[in-house]
């Protein structure tokens, strides 16, 4: 089948999952879900139509050109996560395995495409909602406001990555302007949501955008400096985030106790979450959804503070430690290297959009430190394009060129 052919009707039984799955999860991350349900029987039609699209896609389109070992690492892949879901019960799993086996031969632009519209759409429709009053506009001290979301760290996040997605569709033709348009968004940001984390790196994104105006520029992106930074980033960070809340002595140094203070105790919970839940190779996600009274990761109300016997709670912001409690070091593992590896392999190929590949991940894994967004498909879609250079690293996601 010709790829012209193929990219207009294979890729429906992608991009539909996709947008369904994103539209899910985007639900969930609202006040949306106090008047829309996503309940049980919600989600096993979500994952009835995903499973039949992938279905579709593989035996359609997708089989004649699979090699046998890209089927054994696709039973494998399907392996793992199946065993993860079956111990915790997050379906997220599910809906992430559907999204991975059925990337086949899809472009990078076309997933980040999806997201940017479908995100930013909703976005649009919970920011109206929440200003006219339909839906809650949650605020935790009465000047800043979630617009919708049930965090205002949520709200910040989301845009950050829709800034993410703008640059990565339009790294083609950059102009100064969109710079300085993102860097108006990263202030608006920080008023609403008073997230400094976010608001700091879209600012950062939008400076590092600047060495997209021309092809010397891009150079000092494509640097050995830059580009092994890319590809080192996700484990360095994941190694060290859980040495940083495993390790007894370096959490007592007197350096440890100023920073945890300036970071609001951050590193003190993600240590008491280790010492309750511990660190398993499945993980622990049944137990701490079951332990969340009624709370849940994204409303701030997960692990209680045992040492607080007033109920306070207090929640796990770094990203790869989260990821390692819920889903196991397994899955974590090949998560954090799975970035490693896509960026490795987009090096070798000197791929067109390698470039700003390496500006994005970097965000990415820095976000990773205090945001655990960059495992989630809400937020972060270049998962997606992680996912299908493990499976299927000799078929390149965006080879094409440019439009």
């Amino acid at each position: 089948m010709s790829e012209s052919k193929y990219r207009y009707k294979g890729k429906v039984f992608f991009v539909l999952p996709l947008i369904l799955f994103i539209s899910r999860l985007a639900i969930n991350n609202s006040t949306l879900l106090a008047y829309v349900n996503i309940n049980d029987f919600a989600n096993q039609i979500l994952l009835c139509i995903g499973i039949v699209c992938f279905l579709l896609k593989f035996c359609m389109y997708d089989i004649k050109s699979l090699t046998i070992f890209d089927i054994l690492k696709m039973l494998i892949l399907t392996i793992i996560f199946l065993i993860a879901f079956f111990l915790n019960q997050l379906t997220d799993l599910i809906f992430l395995l559907i999204l991975l086996l059925s990337s086949y031969r899809i472009r990078l632009d076309s997933v980040i495409k999806t997201h940017f519209f479908v995100y930013l759409a909703f976005t649009c429709i919970t920011i109206i909602l929440s200003l006219s009053g339909i839906i809650q506009n949650f605020s935790p001290d009465g000047i800043h406001y979630s617009m919708g979301n049930t965090y205002t760290t949520d709200f910040a996040s989301g845009i950050l990555f829709l800034c993410l997605d703008f640059i990565y569709l339009y790294r083609y033709a950059w102009k100064v302007r969109y710079s300085l348009f993102i860097i108006l968004i990263a202030l608006i940001t920080y008023v609403i949501s008073g997230s400094m984390t976010s608001s700091s790196l879209i600012v950062i994104s939008s400076l590092g955008t600047l060495f997209l105006l021309d092809p010397t520029c891009r150079k000092v992106l494509s640097s050995k400096i830059l580009g092994w930074t890319s590809i080192c980033i996700f484990p360095i960070l994941f190694i060290s985030s859980l040495y940083i809340h495993t390790s007894d002595a370096f959490l007592n140094s007197s350096f440890m106790h100023k920073l945890n203070f300036l970071f609001n105790n951050r590193f003190f919970y993600g240590h008491e979450a280790i010492v309750k839940f511990g660190i398993s190779t499945w993980g622990k996600g049944k137990e701490i959804v079951m332990n969340m009274n009624g709370g849940g990761w994204g409303t701030n109300q997960s692990i209680y503070n045992p040492s607080n016997p007033s109920g306070n709670y207090f929640y796990v912001d770094n990203g790869y430690l989260q990821l390692t409690l819920l889903y196991g070091w397994i899955i974590a593992i090949l998560i954090c290297f799975g970035f490693s590896y896509f960026m490795f392999i987009k090096r070798k190929e000197d791929s067109e959009d390698y470039p700003v590949l390496v500006l994005i991940i970097i965000i990415l894994a820095i976000s990773g430190i205090s945001e655990p967004r960059f495992y989630n498909i809400l937020y972060s879609v270049i998962l997606l394009g992680v996912g299908s250079k493990l499976i299927f690293h000799h078929k390149p996601i965006n080879n094409l060129g440019r439009k």
